[in-house]
């Protein structure tokens, strides 16, 4: 198994130190200071696009490409309460395309973000962790599964509206030397209901 760049540890390193940064700024949420951001809800069926970017250990260039995204349940509970203050629960399916290759990738997955912190006092920089799974195909490559870690940060969070970035190393169950590799993607979602 190769080893993975210097510059993508790099990126790695410089996110999680982001993400420490972020929560810095994490005070408690109080109803008397601020209602607003404080408000706890639900939201389901929230659509929007994304643009991904993948870079298999194996394959020259990259992927790029975008996608539809769909959060089954988006959650916001600033409260005392154990756990998580904001949540999802999402399936996304991509289109991709490498210089590399003449076919498009198709990458389809569910997965589950949640916060690292209990009780924001913001609607923005709030650092999240998750995983997703599914299955990818491509004319020229193995059809397959895999398994994906993430770490990101919601840019905004409002019940309407949610501009993300994630990233990750993705794990696939078949032609593993060739197809593990970092992917990231930034998101958009809206709520207009």
């Amino acid at each position: 198994m190769r080893k993975i760049p210097p510059r993508i540890v790099g990126s790695l390193v410089g996110f999680v130190a982001l993400l420490g940064a972020s929560s810095a700024f994490a005070e408690p949420c109080e109803k008397e200071d601020n209602a607003e951001r404080c408000d706890e809800y639900e939201t389901y069926a929230m659509p929007g696009g994304q643009f991904m970017f993948y870079k298999p250990s194996g394959i020259a260039s990259p992927y790029l490409g975008g996608g539809f995204r769909l959060d089954i349940v988006r959650w916001s509970h600033h409260n005392e309460d154990f756990g998580p203050g904001e949540g999802s629960l999402y399936f996304q399916a991509s289109l991709l395309q490498s210089k590399s290759s003449e076919h498009l990738m198709g990458i389809y997955e569910g997965g589950l973000n949640l916060s690292f912190e209990r009780n924001p006092k913001r609607r923005y920089l709030i650092p999240y962790f998750g995983f997703s799974t599914g299955g990818m195909f491509a004319d020229d490559l193995p059809k397959g599964g895999f398994f994906q870690p993430n770490l990101g940060i919601q840019l905004y969070s409002h019940p309407n509206v949610v501009a993300d970035v994630q990233g990750g190393y993705m794990f696939p169950t078949d032609a593993v030397d060739k197809l593990h590799g970092f992917r990231a993607q930034a998101s958009i979602r809206f709520h207009a209901w």
